[in-house]
Formats: structure tokens, sequence, C-alpha cells
């Protein structure tokens, strides 16, 4: 079904939904619409069952064909429900049109979030018993231990038992790698997992931590460094689990391409760190590397498109933020571990560090982001929050963004808060940092 050009599925039902989560506790013209569907043989009290929604999205799809079975919900179908449903007098077609979106969004978003528990479970109760089955095969694979001289002997070569002791597991081979000077330690890793066959685009945090764990257990004498960016000493050897089949560097000629880029005499501490002391070479202040940037910005740019806007991925967060090419945000969404989309606007609002206006907890969909100081309104389509243009200051009671000039501002000297009022009495509090704190 469509409403105002967006589309509303009918056909699912969520478990339960509740008056407060559809605003209805405190808006009273709501609370009137949701009594119609609070009462569809059972006894009203404030949570629509299964049942009453099911009974609820018939009834909606019963108005839309009331004047024309076109799929979309008009005006003149709106005011046929209100003259149809005395207890709706007083209503406006807008404050009709507006629960009814609400409750088929929420409707939609709750259906969403029991599927994927539902599924979550399923893929939960399936890796035990495949973890179930592997135990028990492993326990079946177990040699029964022969005691005495009558036991008989079993070839090591068959891998099976020789004098009752099992044989060593073969070690993973490992062959021998030096760091090159400017390498990181992310950097060896991807080298390894390419090598393996991984695609660039498709490695994971998993993977990464898998190599990790694997070149810890062929080096447990060499001692990864570094906090945020991971790294290895220049010019040191190490043990890796893949054949690259390059020559290998010299050690010393490694160690010392680092000592002459750091400007050191030898005996300093030799890391493949970015120096943070002062730089007399002209050339040195100026050779900043890609990723020397992307740690100061916290980012990388993952892809350009052709529009000359960007996506930037921000490390150890799911946030990512679509940039137009003159600099400014245009989107932002959620992405998870798979590279998926966040697909609910809580959730994804949640993670992303955004915070609720009257839009959001009213209509849903409207957020204010600290971070780039906009406001944000969520696309279900395309699973993103589209920012609104600067000019736009605050969402106001209605659910509406406003352009308003503030007819009176308040500093305050000790806290450095401002304080803008707007026509209505609605107060926008900002921090000392400009950051938006509250709508009032």
């Amino acid at each position: 079904m469509k409403i105002d050009g967006n589309d509303y599925q009918i056909q699912k039902s969520a478990s339960q939904l509740s008056k407060s989560e559809l605003g209805a506790d405190k808006n009273k013209k709501f609370e009137k619409i949701f009594n119609i569907f609070d009462k569809s043989g059972e006894k009203a009290d404030g949570t629509l069952s299964k049942a009453e929604i099911d009974n609820a999205l018939k009834t909606v799809e019963k108005w839309e064909q009331s004047k024309k079975a076109d799929g979309e919900l008009s005006d003149k179908e709106i005011a046929q429900i209100i003259k149809d449903n005395p207890e709706l007098k007083g209503l406006s077609k807008k404050e009709v049109k507006e629960f009814i979106k609400t409750f088929l969004d929420l409707n939609s978003k709750k259906v969403e979030q029991e599927e994927a528990q539902e599924a979550k479970k399923a893929e939960e109760a399936k890796k035990a018993q495949e973890a179930k089955k592997a135990q028990e095969a492993e326990e079946a694979s177990k040699p029964t231990e022969v005691k005495g001289k009558e036991a008989p002997e079993k070839s090591q070569e068959s891998g099976k038992l020789q004098d009752g002791k099992k044989p060593e597991e073969p070690k993973t081979k490992t062959y021998d790698y030096v760091v090159p000077e400017g390498s990181t330690f992310k950097d060896l890793m991807k080298k390894v997992l390419l090598a393996q066959g991984k695609k660039e685009d498709e490695l994971t945090d998993n993977d990464y931590a898998n190599a990790e764990a694997q070149f810890k257990a062929d080096n447990p004498n060499v001692k990864i460094r570094g906090d945020k960016t991971k790294y290895l000493l220049a010019g040191e050897k190490v043990k890796v689990s893949t054949n690259f089949e390059e020559e290998l560097l010299d050690s010393k000629t490694e160690e010392a391409k680092w000592l002459a880029r750091a400007g050191k005499s030898k005996g300093s501490s030799k890391t493949n760190k970015t120096d943070t002391s002062k730089k007399t070479d002209k050339a040195d202040k100026t050779a900043k590397t890609d990723k020397t940037d992307k740690s100061k910005k916290n980012y990388e740019v993952v892809k350009r498109n052709a529009d000359g806007s960007e996506v930037r991925k921000y490390s150890d967060s799911p946030r990512r933020a679509v940039y137009h090419k003159q600099g400014y945000p245009t989107a932002l969404y959620a992405e998870n571990d798979k590279g998926g989309r966040y697909l609910i606007c809580e959730n994804a609002a949640r993670d992303l560090g955004l915070r609720k206006t009257y839009g959001s907890r009213v209509f849903g969909g409207i957020y204010y982001d600290p971070k780039t100081k906009k406001h944000y309104q969520w696309d279900k389509k395309t699973q993103q929050f589209d920012a609104y243009p600067a000019k736009y200051k605050y969402c106001s009671p209605d659910g509406t963004m406003r352009t308003d000039t503030p007819q009176k501002i308040i500093t305050d000297k000790k806290t450095g808060e401002i304080t803008e009022i707007y026509e209505g009495g609605i107060k926008i509090t900002y921090d000392k940092d400009g950051n938006q704190t509250s709508v009032s």
C-alpha cells in the first residue's frame, strides 16, 4: 500500500504493539485511532495483540478501497474514514494519516526484528547441532586405551597408535620473512591472506584475527607493538605460514632505511611507527602517507562515485558516511561485520551515535548527529539517513523540520552553553563546542 508515495507492507503482523510504542499514550488524538484497533473482539488493554494487528491491517486495507481500490490511501479516503467513525470527530486528515503511517511503519520494523531473531535462533540451533555431531564424531574416533604387553603396535605412518602413544601432529610449515621498512602489521596480515587466495574486498575482521593468531603461534618470541596501529620492527626476521616466492630482504638494509627516514642513529628504537619528532628536512615535513592521514582522520575512503562523492569508513565503528565532492556529508548509514546495512532505523541511530528529535519520538526517522551537526531523515528503502540542508535548525513538536531564525539567544558565560529561543517558545540548547544537546 502507498501513502504519500511511500510503500507500506500490510501482509505480515508483529506479535504485539503497545500504545506507548505508537505514541498514543501521550497523544490523545492518536489514542482515538488506537482505540478503534484495541477492541477487535478482545478487551481494550493498551496493547495490540497479533490478532488485533491482523484485523487492523485488514481495516486499513478496507479504508484504502473505500473510494478507489488503486493501492494508495488518498486524502479523500481518509476524509471518508473520519466521516464513518464518529470517535474520530475533531481529528484532521493529516493526524489520521500520520498515525496510520506510524502504525504500518512500526509494525514492519517489529516484523523484521522478530524474523531476524527467529533466524538467529535457528542458526544458533543449527550450529549447536553441528557442534554436537562433531563432538560425537571426535569421541567415536578416539582410540581405546590398550594396556599390557599384548597391545598390538600400530604404524605412525598410518596415523595410528604405536606403543599406546598418539603420534605428534605435524606443525604448520612456515617460511622466513623480513619485515620491510614502512610496513604495518596489518599490511603483512593482508599480504598473507591475499596470498592464500582471499579477495581484498571480502576480507573481514575475523580473517585478520585468525591470521594474527596463526602468526603468534608461529612466532612466540616476536613482539607485536603498537596500540591502534600495530607494527613490527623494521628488518625483523619472522616466520609466516605462506611462501611469497620472493627474494628475502636483507634485515640490516631494511633497518638502515628506517634509520635514514627517521633521522636516527643506529641503536635507536627501530619501529615502523610514524616519527612524531620535529623534522628539519622540508621533504620529511610534507611526506605524509595515506595511512598516517587515515589514522588522524579516523576513516578511510572505501569508494569514490562517478559524481565525485565518496564513501568513508570509520575505524572500530559501523559508521559509514557519504560526502559530497565539496566536502560536506549527504548521508549516514551503519554497516555490520559482513558488509550489510542495518535494516532497523533505531538500531542504526543507536550505533551511529545519533540523538532523538521530536521527529524520531512521534513519527520516526528524524535524528540529529552531533558529529556533523546536521539533522538526518531515515530512508527505509536505502537503509540510510539522508542529510537535511544546514539551514534546517530543529525538528518542531509536530515532527516537521524548521528553518526559523531565533528570536532570542542566551549565552551562559560560566559554561559557554547557548540557548536559542524560537517562535512558539521552542528552545534549542548547544554546549560550548556547538553541539545541539536538547530541544524543548
